[in-house]
């Protein structure tokens, strides 16, 4: 599950910020995180 919404940003005045929520079969990591955040 996931959801994608903007959020006031002072300096670009918004951003956008992503919520998952995590397969129960699949572990939080830093390389997860990373992958995650690299995604195009």
């Amino acid at each position: 599950m996931a959801a994608v919404m903007g959020v006031p940003d002072e300096l670009r005045y918004e951003i956008v910020k992503a919520y998952l929520v995590l397969d129960k079969q699949i572990a939080p990591s830093e390389a997860l995180r990373q992958e995650i955040q690299q995604y195009q």
